[in-house]
């Protein structure tokens, strides 16, 4: 089993989130960055070589996934955004951990968690 993949918007947010991530963990996982045009397609090309529960943690940062929630509604899954889609979507995941909040950063948002699982 794979440690841990970060899926992460390829736009500035989706830069931040990886930064604070950075800060905050010292292990380095594999990262794959993607889209938020093309994410549903990349992700589920990703998983038709890899499988989901091959990863012990799966960690979406600033990504809506609206559209293909269910692909990602799994156990060892937590999605981090501040899309307002994913607000409202958020109940629809009975797995999966979502941790969202309407403020126009993801990154602010990750890093304000991040801050409070790892206080030092």
């Amino acid at each position: 089993m794979k440690n841990e993949l970060l899926i992460i918007n390829q736009d500035l947010d989706g830069a931040g989130c990886y930064t604070a991530y950075s800060w905050f963990h010292k292990d380095a996982p594999e990262v794959f960055f993607v889209t938020q045009k093309k994410a549903e397609s990349m992700i589920k090309g990703f998983f038709d070589r890899h499988s989901l529960p091959d990863f012990k943690r799966i960690t979406v940062l600033g990504l809506d996934v609206s559209g293909f929630e269910d692909f990602l509604d799994c156990k060892n899954v937590v999605i981090i955004t501040a899309h307002k889609k994913m607000v409202e979507l958020k109940y629809k995941f009975k797995l999966a951990t979502t941790l969202t909040k309407i403020d126009g950063s993801s990154t602010r948002l990750a890093f304000n968690i991040f801050k409070k699982l790892y206080p030092d």
